[in-house]
């Protein structure tokens, strides 16, 4: 990418991020996820990751280098996925949250996730707040918002992560 398309992306990054409906909530009662999101957001895509805006106050950063191949993550309104990651909707839903819970994000959604990921990886997309994102990114999103919806579970990772995570916690390799 060259320096003006870089340039060029973080000035639609800002715009996009602070003139949104919910940008007042975002970076008051939602700081705390909003503001790390816009910053790791600005380094990915000075790196090189590609920017996508979505409606409903959300960015999306596609193939952020700084990201596991295949993850994803919702930090405030920023929406990050890794290469080859596809379930933004899913993270939407995350962005729903913040918004709600502001400051306890991290700890009734954020903190459980994330050890979901390490320690349980199958069963991570049974997670109370998983299934959650998954519902509120099914009722918010439609094909307006650019986000499209499945019958199945939103939430899924990758095999060779639960193959990884099953291997670190039982120390024999799965197919």
């Amino acid at each position: 990418m060259h320096i003006q398309n870089r340039q060029r992306a973080l000035a639609l990054l800002l715009k996009s991020v602070f003139w949104q409906p919910w940008a007042f909530i975002d970076f008051s009662w939602g700081i705390s996820a909003a503001l790390p999101g816009l910053l790791f957001g600005m380094i990915n895509l000075l790196a090189g990751a590609r920017l996508q805006v979505q409606h409903r106050g959300a960015v999306e950063i596609h193939g952020a280098p700084l990201m596991p191949a295949g993850y994803g993550v919702s930090l405030g309104p920023v929406l990050l996925g890794g290469r080859g990651f596809g379930h933004f909707a899913h993270e939407y839903g995350h962005t729903l949250q913040n918004r709600l819970l502001g400051p306890f994000f991290y700890p009734l959604v954020a903190l459980p996730s994330v050890l979901s990921v390490y320690f349980q990886p199958r069963q991570h997309s049974r997670l109370y707040c998983e299934r959650w994102a998954d519902a509120w990114s099914r009722n918010y999103a439609s094909s307006k918002s650019g986000y499209e919806t499945r019958d199945r579970a939103i939430c899924s990772m990758p095999p060779m992560a639960v193959n990884q995570a099953t291997e670190r916690s039982t120390g024999t390799p799965k197919p």
